[in-house]
């Protein structure tokens, strides 16, 4: 069970909010889905896992979407801007290394 839930889905989404922790949080929160999906083949996640996976987590209400003709990009919504603070030791103020800047939540801003 352990080999799956690593090997699985769940790996896949720990990825993902990795990335978003990481890096798509401090260029607006928003990420392209085919530049999501060619970093996330870097860890050989397949392309129809990253949008299996990104369908399923905004239908559970953790990302938003937008489309611009035929391209979309997930977007950190209220639910997942909060879990990252919520998980973030400086969000709890417990450390004053690597203080995260301010958050921008810009649409406009599509990684």
């Amino acid at each position: 069970m352990l080999v799956e839930w690593i090997e699985g889905r769940h790996a896949t989404t720990a990825l993902v909010f990795d990335l978003y922790g990481e890096y798509f949080r401090y260029t607006g929160g928003a990420a392209k889905l085919g530049a999501l999906t060619e970093l996330m083949g870097v860890f050989d996640v397949e392309p129809a896992t990253v949008r299996m996976v990104m369908t399923r987590l905004r239908k559970d209400g953790w990302f938003d979407s937008a489309k611009n003709g035929r391209e979309v990009s997930y977007l950190l919504n209220d639910k997942s801007w909060h879990l990252l603070d919520d998980g973030r030791p400086f969000a709890r103020g417990t450390s004053t290394i690597g203080t995260a800047p301010g958050r921008r939540r810009s649409s406009t801003s599509l990684t």
